[in-house]
């Protein structure tokens, strides 16, 4: 027997014929003529209304408008005040006797030397 002719083992052998086997096996067992069974659909369920939520009285007076103003830390009783040439926050905060940075907070202004000509503010009274 020449050493460079490599005999396979009996354990390898069945080894590889337990291997055929199952897979022709496994093969074997998709090869059926069934057609598929259809997945049941969901049945929809309806939904309920949502509930009607009554507003919040805020305890404001009625007769004072709120403002239009898209800053949410805007006071609503505040008026809208229309940035003319010449204005700046610091002036116009002396003018309502308003401290500054409540201006600049209340408006949600990143920043306060940065106001711009018919920019809308709104103020705690009319300056």
């Amino acid at each position: 027997m020449i050493r460079s002719q490599k005999q396979k083992s009996p354990l390898a052998r069945s080894r590889i014929l337990i291997f055929a086997i199952l897979a022709l096996l496994l093969a074997a067992c998709n090869l059926t003529n069934r057609p598929p069974v259809p997945t049941p659909q969901p049945t929809p369920v309806p939904l309920a209304p949502l509930p009607t939520i009554p507003p919040l009285t805020t305890g404001i007076d009625s007769a004072v408008p709120l403002n239009n103003s898209t800053c949410l830390l805007t006071p609503p009783n505040w008026i809208p005040y229309t940035v003319q040439p010449g204005d700046s926050l610091g002036a116009i905060s002396v003018a309502v006797d308003t401290p500054l940075e409540e201006l600049v907070a209340n408006n949600c202004l990143e920043n306060a030397d940065t106001i711009y000509v018919e920019q809308v503010i709104y103020l705690p009274r009319a300056p």
